[in-house]
């Protein structure tokens, strides 16, 4: 028994220090929670290099030029485990779209994990690894978890923050993201 409690806890400790690197790195790009909000002011990616499940390395030049949907999830993430198939259905439906992208980044510490995951789930949309970068220039504040997503514009600005996820209607949640890609803007450079 006493080992079982040991193990709850270190999950429970992994779980609370990924939920607050998520809340750190959304906060501090500007998004705010909520449905479809606005952002108070549009605020520039930070600069980043993440390798995908691949190997190939992500910067901000990218996805410069498109709207890009970006989730950031977890394994170990129920509602994250929810929502995946609707991201996959939404990557789907919007992957021959010119100027409009759909990336995630898996907080899980073991890159095997999301690894397994995405191909057990088929998952074709690029899974970026960012544990330690969420971690790294995002650890402080907040109030949101995983899964959470937002919009980056063309030019590199994050603009808002889509409506999150409820696993008893995706199909909405499905609905509602596709509307707000087909709203898009186009880049200005």
């Amino acid at each position: 028994m006493a080992r079982r409690n040991l193990r709850a806890g270190v999950y429970f400790k992994r779980y609370h220090r990924a939920v607050l690197r998520v809340m750190g790195f959304v906060l501090a790009l500007g998004a705010l929670p909520g449905f479809a909000q606005e952002g108070p002011r549009p605020v520039r990616v930070v600069p980043f290099s993440l390798p995908d499940l691949e190997g190939r390395s992500w910067t901000p030049a990218d996805i410069a030029g498109k709207t890009t949907l970006v989730n950031v999830w977890a394994t170990w993430c129920v509602p994250c485990r929810a929502e995946l198939p609707f991201v996959q259905r939404l990557h789907d439906a919007v992957a021959q779209r010119r100027g409009v992208a759909v990336i995630s980044i898996s907080i899980d510490e073991k890159p095997a994990d999301a690894r397994a995951f995405a191909k057990k789930h088929a998952l074709t949309f690029p899974v970026l690894l960012g544990p330690e970068f969420v971690e790294t220039h995002f650890l402080a504040s907040g109030g949101l978890g995983v899964p959470v997503s937002w919009l980056v514009d063309p030019d590199g600005m994050i603009r808002r923050t889509p409506p999150r996820f409820n696993e008893k209607d995706g199909e909405a949640w499905l609905q509602a993201m596709l509307t707000l890609l087909a709203e898009s803007p186009t880049p200005t450079r």
